[in-house]
């Protein structure tokens, strides 16, 4: 944010990053504390490439019996 200075970074390991703004969100939604409102909450999911399964390019999706699956995701604020 340009006027305060505040900033997020996210470092990760994975290779595609899911990006929601609740845009479909309204006074219909029920929320805790009252209806949700359109645009007012975001949702950053880093992750494989959508459609991964699909092309021999990107990187695999799949997972097998016995295998183990890492990856790092890091939130810097300043």
């Amino acid at each position: 944010d340009s006027k305060s200075g505040r900033r997020m970074d996210v470092h990760t390991t994975e290779k595609g990053m899911q990006f929601y703004t609740a845009f479909h969100w309204n006074e219909k939604f029920p929320g805790k504390q009252g209806p949700l409102k359109q645009y007012q909450a975001i949702a950053i999911e880093p992750q494989n490439l959508p459609d991964a399964c699909n092309h021999k390019n990107f990187p695999s999706a799949v997972l097998r019996p016995g295998e183990t699956y890492q990856n790092k995701i890091e939130w810097r604020f300043s």
